[in-house]
């Protein structure tokens, strides 16, 4: 009997060529018809093809460095799962754009530039930096599979692009981690100094634009509408937002054992996976391989 590649062990990371259906007859709304969710969304999209590149010329900058095989494995499946969320990502921040969010190239140079500057470090200085992102992204993409206000305020065509994503995330989070020990640079002071260096460059593009589309004219929006966005990012009753989470967490970082194992994700993996690319898995038919 031929083995379901796609229902391996947890600890696995696939590669997966694929191609994310949209309907590109729509305008893009994340979150029902809340425009200001949907900017927040609009911002991070234009994010991620920069940051994704960035993500795999620091692990590349030292593969020769490595010689455990089973790490090199891993770093030719990372790479490959970075390089097609950014092509994917790439297409919907096209789409993005038709829908009036002109300000995406913007976003996209502006978070080039950042790195840029993240490039003139040492090649340690970089990959720490990397390790630092890619705990954040883990850490927001396993509140994305488990916020309850997400899963009943989207649909799962909105979904289907930040699942896939999000659990490739989860699946890969401690490469980056496991490279930066592996060539001697995973120390507590190391980290501390990227957390820090990553807080000043890269997380207040967010914040700046998405204000910066809120504040348009054309962008239209309601008292509810800000209330909504403001409880899943920020928090309210009951509940902490993801954003303030994801922040939070990201401190992790900083403490002397961290480790992105320690997020424990191996079921929810299993459950997305099964989900999107099982037998009967949303997403199966638009595997390439």
């Amino acid at each position: 009997m031929k083995l379901n590649t796609l229902a391996v062990s947890p600890h696995k990371i696939i590669r997966r060529d694929i191609k994310i259906p949209f309907n590109r007859n729509k305008n893009f709304y994340f979150y029902e018809d809340n425009a200001v969710v949907t900017s927040l969304f609009v911002v991070m999209s234009a994010m991620f093809p920069p940051g994704e590149m960035f993500f795999i010329e620091s692990v590349r900058n030292v593969r020769e460095q490595i010689k455990d095989q089973d790490l090199l494995k891993d770093i030719s499946a990372f790479i490959a799962q970075e390089a097609f969320h950014s092509r994917e990502h790439k297409s919907l921040n096209a789409h993005i754009i038709n829908s009036g969010y002109p300000e995406v190239t913007e976003i996209e140079a502006k978070t080039k530039a950042k790195l840029d500057e993240l490039r003139k470090l040492s090649k340690v200085g970089q990959l720490a930096a990397t390790v630092v992102m890619e705990h954040y992204t883990a850490t927001l993409a396993r509140l994305l599979l488990t916020d309850k206000l997400i899963q009943t305020k989207t649909t799962q065509e909105t979904r289907n692009l930040w699942e896939w994503h999000a659990l490739e995330e989860l699946e890969h989070k401690s490469v980056a981690f496991d490279v930066l020990s592996e060539i001697g640079g995973n120390t507590q002071a190391n980290r501390t100094k990227a957390l820090g260096r990553v807080a000043l460059l890269v997380m207040p593009i967010l914040f700046e634009y998405w204000i910066k589309i809120l504040v348009r004219k054309d962008i239209k929006f309601t008292t509810k509408d800000l209330r909504e966005a403001i409880t899943l990012g920020f928090g309210g009753f009951n509940r902490f937002g993801i954003l303030s989470k994801a922040t939070i967490q990201m401190l992790d970082i900083t403490i002397k054992n961290f480790n992105p194992r320690h997020m424990k994700t191996e079921n929810l993996e299993t459950k997305y996976r099964e989900k999107l690319f099982g037998e009967n898995g949303i997403l199966k038919s638009e595997l390439k391989n």
